[in-house]
């Protein structure tokens, strides 16, 4: 009984771990260079941690973390 539920989860971990952990090497200029191009989009990308920090740290120096 413990051998074929040991094979099954085998067998299963087998057959998802070939598609869910695959990496794809596909070049971003190739799909995407208008993105790449875009002004817009490659400012936000380089601000993007500078906006992560203001948005999670404003409404608390705002007063919003000291509550009513």
């Amino acid at each position: 009984m413990a051998a074929r539920c040991f094979l099954r989860l085998a067998r299963w971990k087998r057959s998802t771990g070939r598609s869910s952990f695959r990496t794809h090497h596909l070049s971003a200029a190739s799909w995407s260079a208008d993105l790449l191009a875009a002004r817009d989009i490659s400012r936000v990308d380089r601000l993007f941690p500078l906006l992560v920090v203001v948005s999670v740290l404003g409404p608390a120096l705002m007063g919003g973390a000291t509550g009513p």
